[in-house]
């Protein structure tokens, strides 16, 4: 499109974004689309958003819906786009938007102050240095009095006016509040990142030119705004409520100063702290009746309230990190603990509440913690802040059952730390730092009559028991992670009695009513003790385990989506529980010294640790039989087709799979098949929405994990079973394009195949390190499956999609280690030699690159390979020249190693020196040589290049030519540093440390935002099991020989350097020249093998 759409067309392109219709909403977005790049875009969607001339129907002014769909198109553009813009319409954007910001209505501002921010992020400063004048301006303009404090500020030290001035503020009634609103919204978006950046001189240079700008007239501001919303009342008459807008803008102009102060005191605001905090202590005292009679109590809160809430969040950041707010502490403390009395406990308060209780503990876990020593306080904190705050509300009730996933949200997945009950077990945590044996007397009181209340059968005493478990929860906790659960508890508490005696009752009583077929009474007292029995679980004897898990078995049957999700919860994390063992360190380091080829004696025995499972895989197996059934019906259950109930349970999923991993191949084949059949019917199910990633997660990855432990158990008898069941639907997937699915699918069958065993060497290479055992049977014919999908993959759409690239080249690399004639049929492998060339044009997937290009070396027939080998080369030394990192130069070795062991030395020079003359020997010592002796490579592939590198000192071509003769002693070097795990090369040398998008696969959970693209792409999440397969390690020739590595390269240095002194005998006049240890340690590797050197 040569010209941006006019005003007229663009606002009808937005209105039919907004259309119910889906072709027309498409076609519109695709339009818009391609006119986005388009010079001038930026600034016609600019002046749609300003309520210019261009409304739809041809009337003239924008309708507000319109005004705001431009605006979040225009955010969302600034979001992916402001880089790509043209300077000359970032410019025009960055000089109008502040000014269309400011005079459009609330709902348009709120989300052009978003794109205000990402502008900002991007250019301010440095390409924006007018915002803040500009801003500061408007303030003084909207309130003419902060003029004073803009003098005052810009006064000689030696002046009448200084910075400690107190300045009058002006009336009310000569105050701009509509402008003063806006204006606090932009500088908001600018400064709110402050809070969450990491502290660096640039960052700091950027706030101290902000703080210059913006300081005093932010103060002038404030005493306007404070002095009018504190003014005394007249005389004879009462002081009338502010209006609405004049308390949000009191709210604004604190959170500023919040986000201001966050990263250190700034100097000014230190100068002029008491003008600030007289103000700031008065206004947690401000009511106003009338907005607080509009205010609903189950609602969010009044403006008064926002401005409580960011009063107190100021002091919490000041008595946490400066001293000089100290003098104002007492008299906050005071007013905050007042505040938190005299609210009501309704949900409109929360904010309030749940802030003044972090600045309460804040205070107790400080220097500060004296103000709270007197048992009188701690007594009145316990009654009248703590006690109310902890018990249920009849709206945690109501959430509990009508919105169990977000009661879920805030009180197991952490996100209750703005929740009353929450705070209240954090203040009782702090007190408790200082003052805990009187903290637990006094809390034990109210636990005790609560408990006794319960038992004797008190009406509504169930509230009071489940108040109870939460404070014992609190006075027990002493040290541990949401994570792990507690490690430390406290001395004056028994936990494990508690569990016994009140905990365990309640769960065991109402499993009982859940498998009666009943209803249990009290739910959210049952959620609440399950949690308990989470929280402390390191802590429970073992006796206690068994019982806890048949209690959570049969509560994961009971139709409260809490109380299944939270028994699943309770299984997964008894599972996850580990101990620290004692084992030998002989054995240890015996077996680390075998791998790097060490040949020294290993240290005197002693003792360390290891992390072992609590839980035993045979304890699990006993588990079983009513566990695993409970867990399918209950996933299989909860995950419908209608949206209307409650779908993709993230914690059945995830316990499932955690029995799955721990059991192992004790899986019984009934209840495989039975796992099976339910993970393939849930993937259906979503597959038409898969909404819920972490959930589609688990459970591919429970998929996985029965494909590792139970199809790759030894002997492979139920691979067949699992392929029959797995490949049909997973194919569909892939026909029916689930995008979300791809990499997972991928994954899946390239894991499956792997399980097949390895044909025989390919005739005429298969070198030390790819070395197969002798008499390998030739394994009976794939599935067809298999060989059909290869055709497909090499489309080169489908590589656009980096998400996709990880499963598929992993899929690729165990089918070219199981079917290399598949790869060599018809054209095939010149398409697979391109996906290599396009992979390695990226830092985000070279590497996925090198892997393919060397199991294809290390996989295909020497004769359909070999004469491909200079066109490899050369696209992988175009892209080294173009762009060198550590990551690539690692692959790059594997591949050329490669070579070697399959092709020889003499073809793998020939392939390179065909590029130029002498390059193999210059490649050989400026990367080859120093990047091996980096040690940077993970120990098999560091052995793999080894024992390549020992092939070319055997060589007579290399070992004899003259351009090798420096490279040769230094590569002899680095071998003999891998075979004794010593570095002979600094790290890094040779090699830029450029920008290396690397993104490595973990072994541990999964690894996601791998191959991340733009926009709504999906992204790339590693299965943790399928990332065990042997396509993973074997194609790069990892596979090491029975015995390990080391005695396999001892045994190599020894032959290669025998042979090339053999061949070149002034081989043997170099290897003296070699520094004396690396001498020594040669000598010894050939006395062991009974031979002499020369």
């Amino acid at each position: 499109m040569a010209a941006p759409p006019n005003e007229a067309t663009l606002a009808a392109l937005i209105a039919a974004t907004l259309s119910p219709n889906a072709p027309d909403r498409r076609a519109a977005e695709a339009t818009l689309t391609a006119a986005e790049p388009t010079p001038g875009f930026p600034v016609a969607l600019l002046r749609l958003v300003a309520g210019g001339s261009g409304a739809a129907d041809g009337s003239g002014a924008v309708p507000p819906h319109l005004r705001q769909a431009g605006a979040v198109y225009l955010k969302n553009l600034t979001r992916r786009s402001w880089a790509d813009l043209t300077p000359a319409d970032a410019d025009a954007v960055r000089t109008s938007l502040v000014d269309v910001m400011l005079g459009a209505p609330p709902p348009v501002r709120r989300v052009l102050s978003e794109a205000l921010a990402i502008v900002a992020e991007a250019d301010y400063p440095a390409r924006w240095p007018s915002l803040l004048p500009t801003l500061a301006g408007r303030l003084v303009a909207a309130a003419p009095s902060a003029s004073a404090r803009v003098a005052a500020a810009a006064a000689p030290a030696d002046g009448t006016v200084s910075a400690t001035t107190v300045v009058t503020p002006a009336a009310a009634g000569g105050m701009d509040w509509a402008a003063l609103e806006g204006v606090l919204e932009a500088l908001s978006a600018v400064f709110d990142r402050y809070r969450d950046r990491f502290r660096t001189d640039a960052l700091f240079t950027e706030i101290k030119y902000s703080l210059g700008v913006v300081q005093a007239p932010l103060l002038g501001v404030f005493e306007a705004v404070a002095g009018a919303l504190l003014a005394p009342a007249p005389s004879g008459g009462a002081v009338p409520d502010a209006p609405e807008p004049h308390v949000r803008v009191a709210a604004s102009v604190v959170r500023v100063f919040h986000s201001l102060s966050w990263q250190d005191l700034p100097e000014y605001f230190e100068d002029t702290l008491a003008s600030w905090m007289g103000p700031l202590v008065r206004l947690l005292t401000y009511e106003n009746a009338t907005l607080s009679a509009d205010a609903e109590d189950s609602g969010g809160g009044s403006a008064v309230d926002e401005l409580h809430a960011a009063v107190i969040d100021v002091a919490t950041l000041y008595q946490a990190k400066y001293d000089e707010f100290r003098p104002y502490l007492q008299t906050f403390v005071q007013e905050a603990w007042q505040l938190l009395v005299r609210v009501a406990n309704v949900p409109r308060y929360d904010a309030v509440v749940t802030s003044g209780i972090r600045f309460l503990t804040t205070v107790a876990r400080s220097a500060d913690f004296a103000l709270f020593g007197e048992p009188a306080t701690l007594t009145q904190i316990s009654a009248s802040i703590v006690v109310p705050n902890v018990g249920l509300r009849e709206e945690d009730e109501e959430l509990f059952e009508d919105n169990p996933l977000e009661y879920i949200r805030r009180d197991m997945e952490g996100s209750d730390g703005e929740t009353r009950r929450r705070a209240a077990v954090e203040l009782v945590k702090g007190l408790r730092a200082h003052y805990d044996a009187p903290v637990t007397a006094s809390f034990s009181a109210f636990v005790a009559d609560a408990l006794k209340a319960y038992a004797a059968g008190a009406e509504g005493a169930w509230r009071g028991k489940d108040a109870a478990i939460y404070v014992v929860t609190a006075l027990g906790w002493k040290a541990g992670t949401a994570a792990g659960g507690a490690t430390e508890t406290s001395s004056l508490v028994d936990v494990a009695d508690f569990y016994a005696s009140h905990v365990a009752p309640e769960l065991t009583a109402a499993a009982a009513t859940v498998s009666a077929g009943r209803s249990v009474d009290h739910p959210i007292l049952v959620a609440d003790a399950l949690k308990f029995a989470i929280t402390f679980r390191n802590q429970l004897p073992a006796a206690a385990v068994r019982p806890l898990v048949d209690a959570a078995t049969s509560l994961l049957s009971s139709p409260e989506v809490v109380l299944h999700s939270y028994a699943a919860a309770c299984v997964e994390r008894l599972l996850s529980v580990r101990d620290r063992v004692a084992v030998p360190v002989a054995a240890a380091t015996a077996t680390v010294a075998s791998a790097n080829g060490s040949a020294a004696a290993p240290p005197p025995a002693a003792a360390t640790t290891r992390d072992v499972g609590r839980v035993t895989k045979a304890e699990v197996a006993t588990w079983l039989p009513t566990l695993l059934p409970a867990l399918l019906a209950v996933m299989k259950a909860t995950t419908r087709v209608d949206s209307s109930t409650t779908t993709e349970n993230v914690y059945v999923a995830k316990a499932l799979l955690r029995v799955l991993s721990t059991a192992r191949d004790a899986v019984p084949p009934a209840a495989v098949e039975a796992a099976l059949s339910t993970l393939v019917g849930v993937v259906g199910v979503v597959a038409a929405n898969p909404a819920n990633p972490t959930f589609n997660h688990y459970v591919f990855e429970c998929m996985s994990a029965l494909v590792r432990y139970v199809a790759g158990a030894p002997g492979g008898a139920l691979l067949p079973a699992f392929e029959s069941a797995l490949l049909p639907p997973l194919g569909e997937l892939l026909q029916t394009d689930v995008a979300e699915f791809g990499p997972y699918v991928l994954q899946l069958v390239a894991q499956l195949l792997s399980l097949h065993p390895l044909p025989p060497p390919p005739p005429g290479g298969g070198g030390p390190a790819a070395a197969t055992p002798a008499a390998t049977p030739t394994p009976p014919p794939l599935p067809s499956f298999y060989s059909a999908l290869l055709p497909p993959l090499l489309q080169s759409s489908l590589w656009e999609r980096r998400s996709y690239v990880p499963g598929m080249v992993l899929y690729l690399c165990a089918l070219a280690r199981r079917a290399p004639a598949a790869i060599t049929a018809g054209t095939h492998l010149t398409g697979l030699l391109g996906v290599f060339q396009k992979l390695i044009a990226s830092k985000a997937t070279d590497h996925h690159g090198m892997v393919l290009a060397t199991t294809l070396v290390r996989s295909a027939p020497v004769a359909a390979m070999g004469p491909l080998l200079p066109s490899v080369v050369q696209v992988a030394l175009t892209r080294l020249q173009a762009a060198k990192t550590p990551k690539y130069v690692d692959g790059l070795l594997l591949l050329l190693s490669a070579m070697v062991d399959v092709h020889g030395v003499g073809p793998t020079a020939a392939a390179t020196d065909a590029l130029q003359a002498g390059l193999f020997a210059q490649l050989l010592g400026a990367v080859w040589v120093p990047e091996l002796g980096t040690g940077r490579l993970p120990l098999g592939r560091r052995l793999v290049v080894a024992l390549s590198s020992a092939t070319l000192l055997g060589d007579p071509s290399i070992a004899g030519g003259a351009a090798y003769a420096g490279a040769w002693e230094g590569l002899l070097q680095a071998v003999l540093g891998v075979a004794e795990g010593v570095p002979t090369t600094a790290p890094g040398a040779g090699v830029a440390d450029d920008d290396d998008d690397d993104t490595a696969d973990g072994d541990g959970g999964p690894v996601t935002g791998v191959g991340e693209e733009e926009g709504n792409s999906v992204a790339f999440s590693a299965l943790a099991h399928a990332a065990k397969c042997g396509a993973v390690t074997e194609g790069v020739g990892e596979t090491l020989p029975p015995g390990g590595g080391g005695p396999a390269l001892r045994a190599a240095i020894v032959d290669t350097v025998g042979r090339a002194v053999a061949a070149v005998p002034s081989v043997a006049d170099r290897v003296r020249r070699l520094d004396p240890s690396f001498q020594g340690v040669l000598a010894r590797y050939f006395a062991e093998a009974g031979r002499t050197l020369g």
